[in-house]
């Protein structure tokens, strides 16, 4: 057991020493697993992704959530499907909403990743306020790898050391109300994965596929069997696709009232993680939708964009994507959309994911960045590895990193 994951187990039972389980501080709270498809690769098999979700009313002073303990077992009705649950920490936690908390963990207890039934538990401890609030909270999400149509279930356990539990700031313990969740999973033909995109914002989507097809709040010429829109969540399904380039644009919602000056937008093909594709970016003006682009390669599941396609064309690297990485690292205005600097965020969106960090280095694109991607167009010669400009092999390949990790052309 790692050091984490101790300092995680002892937070948790220390808090839960302190006080037997207690009334919850407001209505019951609700802990619950969702999945909106779950569906494999008919002849490669591949990931079904289960979400954890907490829903709590908790307001005021010393009622956030700051401690969590969900004992799951997990069970599979297929031994040939071949099941192995993926425990990392960036896949488990890496979007979720404890995903800054000091401590998160999914431990499997006395076994191993792919033997079936397994118990895990998954937990998260924060020293300090604040912690979760009233609201509905991804937890976490469990990828477990396939190779066959099986029924998974998920149902909680409760031994001397692990029970259901939430623990609030003021060292208040309450079980959070669960129910038994099972969910089959099937097939899709082979190459054809399902793609999901939703905005978390006050915009409305357009998605349009390779050939040249799209759906959108009020038409579909995509299929009206398999390409859905949701208007509650501003979310597309597409349980049909294609390989290649999809378009994506995020339109003004003027029917909306939240006040919201901002918008992200996040993708995914189905079993791999959801990505961030726009970031925090300012709603575009009536008439003049903002678009980015994703590749569906159905080889490399996951890989969403070409590494330092800064602009998000689908295309080559060129020096329009170096203008662009050098306008949104100096916060330059954006006159073709009328967007200024002393914006409270950047004119330029795309960048802040994996399209702009050509060196991979991690962290905000920068000059370093703009320099590799300078080299990379002029095929320059790179002095600390001996590589000359004029070998068959540029020198300066953009690298892969996070859901940029398409060949660069």
């Amino acid at each position: 057991m790692s050091g984490k994951v101790k300092l995680f187990f002892s937070s948790i039972l220390l808090v839960a020493a302190a006080t037997a389980l207690a009334q919850d501080p407001g209505a019951t709270d609700t802990v619950l697993a969702f999945n909106a498809n779950a569906a494999i690769d008919e002849v490669d098999g591949g990931k079904v992704r289960i979400e954890i979700i907490i829903r709590t009313d908790n307001t005021g002073p010393g009622n956030d959530i700051t401690g969590i303990s969900i004992p799951l077992r997990i069970t599979n009705s297929n031994p040939a499907s071949a099941p192995v649950l993926d425990t990392t920490e960036v896949t488990t936690f890496g979007n979720s909403a404890v995903a800054n908390f000091d401590v998160v963990a999914n431990s499997v207890q006395g076994g191993t990743p792919s033997v079936f039934p397994l118990r895990t538990v998954l937990g998260a401890y924060k020293q300090d306020s604040p912690g979760l609030t009233a609201g509905e909270h991804l937890l976490a999400t469990l990828v477990v790898s396939l190779s066959d149509t099986t029924t998974i279930c998920l149902d909680t356990f409760l031994t001397d050391t692990f029970n259901l539990s939430l623990v609030t700031s003021d060292a208040v313990s309450y079980a959070p109300f669960w129910q038994l969740y099972c969910v089959p999973v099937k097939t899709y033909p082979h190459g054809e994965p399902p793609m999901f995109v939703v905005a978390h914002s006050p915009v409305n989507l357009i998605v349009i596929d390779p050939n040249n097809d799209s759906i959108g709040v009020n038409f579909n010429t995509i299929s009206l069997d398999s390409a859905f829109y949701n208007v509650a969540n501003d979310s597309i399904s597409i349980y049909k696709t294609f390989p290649g380039n999809y378009k994506i644009k995020a339109v003004l919602d003027t029917l909306d009232q939240s006040g919201e000056t901002t918008y992200t937008v996040e993708a995914r093909m189905d079993g791999t993680a959801d990505h961030i594709i726009v970031a925090s970016s300012p709603l575009p003006d009536t008439g003049q939708p903002d678009e980015v682009t994703i590749t569906n390669d159905p080889n490399q599941l996951g890989c969403l964009a070409i590494p330092a396609d800064v602009n998000s064309t689908g295309g080559a690297p060129n020096l329009q994507d170096v203008l662009y990485l050098v306008n949104f690292i100096f916060d330059k205005g954006r006159a073709a959309t009328g967007c200024v600097s002393t914006n409270p965020t950047t004119c330029y969106p795309v960048v802040p994911i994996c399209r702009g960090d050509v060196n991979g280095s991690g962290g905000p694109p920068n000059l370093t960045d703009v320099i590799y991607l300078v080299n990379f167009i002029f095929d320059k010669d790179r002095a600390a590895t001996g590589c000359l400009g004029t070998n068959p092999v540029n020198c300066w390949i953009p690298v892969s990193s996070e859901a940029c990790c398409m060949a660069v052309p």
